[in-house]
């Protein structure tokens, strides 16, 4: 099968630009990019946003980091209202742009790419000097979710725990959903084979924290629903009244709490 076509059929689950959206300086947050190289050879962008208060003081020892893998919408740069309250509440930030997005190289993006980048940005992260390696928490969301999930299952060292934000069940249902049972059963049939989420979930070990949008146009609620089904059975599974998909964290609501309780208590463990 040409890796194009794989590539065109898995586009279901991105969509992703290189345009420019918000500068991080409007949230007051100091920056640190750096270009790595990634395992296809390409320049992956990473950005480091180290723990501040009242938006410009840097605390001495920040209380932990957060790898921010974010949805593959857009790119980094849309997506930091996310993030910014974070760093804001004395947390170190690590993100970066799969290849193919925003400002790292690259033409294309996959499942496969993303899964093999989320490698090479956590091994710079686990490498910097200016953090504890044993107090990190994965953020994901959307496809990022899913990236984080490959992560937590090949490469645990450091992370402490997991939040997964409208993560699917299975690749075959999001297809189905997308583009009903014809054309859903031929592009599932068409693309490359990987594990589905609720696979990983089932045999995972790390502390876990779902976030289920009651409006989500990406996640059918069934999907939802196996996914919680297959999570284990300590998760905290975080639902809040017509919470909207991408608009829960990037507002000071219920659900901000909710995150920053969640790696408190880890992290005090």
């Amino acid at each position: 099968m040409p890796r194009w076509l794989q590539d065109m059929v898995e586009w279901v689950f991105f969509q992703v630009d290189n345009a420019n959206y918000w500068r991080p300086s409007l949230f007051g947050l100091a920056t640190e990019d750096r270009p790595v190289k990634a395992k296809n050879g390409l320049k992956l962008y990473t950005l480091f946003m180290p723990a501040f208060v009242d938006g410009k003081h840097a605390v001495k020892k920040a209380k932990g980091t957060i790898f921010y893998v974010h949805p593959c919408r857009q790119n980094l740069h849309a997506h930091f209202t996310q993030i910014a309250w974070l760093v804001a509440s004395g947390y170190n930030v690590f993100s970066y742009d799969p290849t193919g997005c925003g400002r790292s190289e690259g033409d294309s993006i996959n499942l496969s790419s993303i899964n093999d980048d989320i490698e090479t940005a956590y091994q710079t992260l686990l490498e910097r000097k200016d953090i504890d390696p044993n107090r990190i928490i994965g953020f994901g969301q959307d496809a990022g979710a899913y990236a984080l999930l490959h992560l937590a299952d090949t490469h645990p060292e450091g992370l402490r725990a997991i939040i997964l934000d409208s993560i699917w069940a299975t690749q075959k249902g999001l297809f189905l959903k997308r583009y009903g049972p014809g054309l859903g059963h031929l592009f599932y049939a068409l693309m490359a084979k990987h594990p589905d989420p609720i696979e990983i979930l089932r045999r995972l070990t790390l502390p876990a924290a779902f976030m289920v949008c009651d409006i989500n146009e990406l996640v059918p609620k069934k999907e939802t629903e196996e996914v919680l089904k297959a999570a284990p059975s300590d998760a905290e599974i975080w639902r809040e009244a017509k919470s909207q998909h991408m608009r829960s964290f990037a507002e000071p609501t219920i659900c901000q709490h909710y995150f920053l309780t969640f790696v408190e208590k880890v992290l005090a463990k």
